[in-house]
């Protein structure tokens, strides 16, 4: 089976490489330079040398403060890009599996999200995530979309990454106490496609939107820290304090939901398959940074 990986140097893309190491998928990568996905005889090309069975699609354009001033960049990548990838899919029968976000939501429910509740974005990023995942759902003939929120791994500058290089220095770490959602470890995804793809159970529930996050609590950046510095002060010392702040004085805008926690029970059930809590994923990732 043929799996073309685009957006090699994203968090997923970059722990789909480290952990197929160890398995024996036929992953082909491409990142931005190798491969654009807004040029459609680039595609094509690649496609045809290829002919994946199945395509994973990471690119993305994530920066949420950035997009409201580069609006065009940002809706080329997160939404008019998946017309290409849709078609040329159908064309080479590819099942298109996609990953949008939380931020599709408007953060004013206060219960998790599950996949039928209403979508209203608040930023420019969750507006072209939710109209790329429309088109998708318009043009694709087999597709699966994965909303995930608050991505970790040991890839990249994610927030997990950003504490703990605080914690090492001794630096001390502000953290918005208002924003709610749940975190998602690259790990965990990583592995469940892997296992669903090897065994192609991932093609008996095709053209739905899944929402994977880990099992585990609901929490605010605020408290994430918090547990990140316990796990991380299990092991060696630091003098970092984790300073509450407000999410408008930090970031000096409103643009990301107040609560986006969402409900994983879709995934779970379908594929009969349970999700690693997230603190134990957070204290793995730590052991293999700093002790392995």
């Amino acid at each position: 089976m043929n799996i073309l990986l685009i957006g090699a140097k994203s968090q997923i893309g970059l722990t789909f490489n480290a952990i197929n190491k160890h398995e024996d998928l036929r992953i082909i990568s491409c990142d931005k330079n190798q491969l654009n996905i807004l040029e459609i005889d680039n595609l094509e090309r690649i496609y045809k040398k290829i002919r994946p069975q199945v395509v994973i699609n990471c690119a993305a354009f994530t920066n949420v403060k950035l997009a409201e001033t580069k609006k065009y960049e940002t809706n080329l990548i997160n939404n008019i890009s998946l017309k290409n990838l849709s078609l040329i899919s159908n064309k080479y029968k590819s099942l298109l599996i996609h990953f949008s976000t939380d931020y599709v939501f408007d953060g004013k429910s206060s219960f998790k999200y599950s996949e039928n509740n209403k979508t209203n974005p608040i930023s420019f990023y969750g507006i072209t995530k939710l109209e790329g995942e429309k088109n998708i759902i318009e043009l694709s003939n087999n597709y699966i979309i994965f909303r995930i929120s608050w991505l970790f791994s040991e890839f990249k500058n994610n927030f997990l990454i950003f504490v703990l290089n605080n914690l090492s220095k001794n630096q001390n770490i502000y953290a918005v106490n208002d924003l709610i959602s749940i975190p998602t470890s690259s790990n965990s995804i990583v592995k469940f496609l892997i296992d669903h793809i090897k065994s192609k159970e991932i093609f008996n529930h095709t053209n739905e939107i899944y929402h994977f996050v880990n099992n585990g609590p609901e929490i605010s950046w605020f408290e994430y820290a918090n547990i990140i510095k316990k796990y991380y002060s299990e092991r060696f010392n630091t003098k970092s304090e984790i300073i509450s702040v407000k999410s408008y004085d930090f970031f000096k805008n409103n643009i990301r939901p107040k609560y986006s926690a969402m409900n994983n029970k879709k995934l779970l059930n379908t594929f009969n398959y349970n999700i690693d809590n997230w603190k134990s994923s957070v204290n793995d990732l730590i052991n293999r940074k700093y002790i392995q």
